[in-house]
């Protein structure tokens, strides 16, 4: 059978989505194919790894690397032209060639993505240039900021360009990414820049952390203890629902605030925590209806709160806060059963992120 006939006999039998042995088959009838036909299939389908592990078992990966130089570089000059047609097939072909081209086509490839003109060309590039910095882009990525004022471009500068370009424009900067992380990148340059009072309580411990301000450190246990009063204070008036904490590592900012202590060597203090943590470590049973859950969860959050508020801080008892079970019972109904789209405290267990680039990549369509 000519090498033609087969691809057609495969087209054929990859729609067939009925037929569960269509992949083995497929698979077979590749591995028959001739070399040059072979590349051609794995290129025309998004470059699988077990059809590249087959490339590889023929010896073929330098003639395949030299094919996918050659069709780069053929991409580039039809997109330098002036009247290219088909750019966003090109551009797929360009993306889906990236990881199987020398570096020196990468970079052209991310030069040429970065000047496209497009934000999802932009986005892709920044992603790659996170992942293997190279200096030689920083003019690129100037003219990026500078033109489209992108916060993905911004964290690329903010981690990897001099402290004296992100100190010269910090107010742009700040307008995209907030004072934190402007402190966080050049705060070791500029102390001047360090301002408590520009900050949040949760983004002066980031900031304490990122520069090692050990002279702030023990604000980072007061932190703590604040947060889990407060947070506790407010499920108990209603304000946040907690479906069913289990320990005070389940209240929010929690994790991450003793991972903080952890980073700047406070053994003593995450000690001390431990010492609460497994006081009020507690179970409640999954298979118990909400009535029942309630009137468990409710004595232990009073607990905490008395703990933590009361006994520590000096904030106003329960009994002056005029919280009852009723009221907290209450609260749960009304969230449970009220609007939609109210998010529950257990979703805010993650520890922040810096809502940096997480992409997740389109398909790639090969040219």
């Amino acid at each position: 059978m000519k090498p033609s006939e087969t691809l057609k006999h495969i087209d054929e039998i990859e729609s067939m989505h009925g037929y569960d042995g269509r992949y083995k088959t497929v698979y077979a009838l590749v591995c028959s194919l001739p070399d040059k036909e072979l590349m051609q299939y794995v290129e025309t389908h998004r470059f699988p790894s077990f059809y590249l592990k087959l490339i590889a078992r023929r010896g073929l990966e330098k003639l395949f690397a030299t094919r996918q130089k050659n069709t780069v570089s053929r991409i580039l000059k039809l997109l330098a032209l002036p009247d290219c047609d088909n750019k966003t097939q090109l551009r797929e072909g360009l993306k889906a060639r990236y990881n199987f081209v020398p570096q020196v086509y990468q970079k052209k490839i991310l030069r040429c993505l970065l000047g496209q003109g497009t934000k999802k060309e932009r986005l892709w590039a920044y992603t790659r240039l996170r992942w293997k910095w190279d200096d030689s882009f920083v003019p690129a990525i100037v003219q990026c900021f500078e033109q489209y004022h992108e916060i993905e471009c911004a964290w690329l500068i903010l981690d990897f360009f001099p402290a004296s370009y992100v100190y010269e424009h910090r107010e742009e900067f700040v307008q995209l990414v907030g004072w934190r992380w402007v402190m966080s990148s050049v705060g070791k340059d500029y102390p001047e820049l360090i301002d408590r009072e520009k900050l949040t309580d949760a983004e002066w411990v980031h900031v304490v952390v990122d520069l090692r301000l050990m002279e702030h450190k023990t604000y980072i246990e007061d932190y703590l203890y604040r947060n889990i009063a407060s947070m506790t204070d407010s499920i108990l008036c209603g304000v946040y629902h907690h479906d069913c904490p289990m320990s005070l590592r389940d209240l929010p900012d929690v994790n991450w605030t003793v991972w903080a202590m952890g980073q700047m060597g406070m053994a003593d203090a995450i000690f001390r925590f431990q010492a609460f943590d497994r006081k009020f470590e507690t179970y409640v049973p999954e298979d118990i209806d909400d009535e029942k859950r309630t009137e468990m969860v409710y004595p232990w959050l009073c607990d905490i709160y008395d703990t933590f508020a009361v006994g520590m801080l000096d904030w106003p008892s329960r009994e002056e806060k005029q919280f009852s079970l009723e009221q907290y019972r209450e609260a749960r109904h009304v969230f449970i059963y009220g609007e939609e789209g109210v998010d529950s405290i257990g979703g805010w267990l993650i520890p922040p992120t810096d809502n940096r680039i997480h992409e997740t990549d389109n398909e790639n369509l090969p040219f």
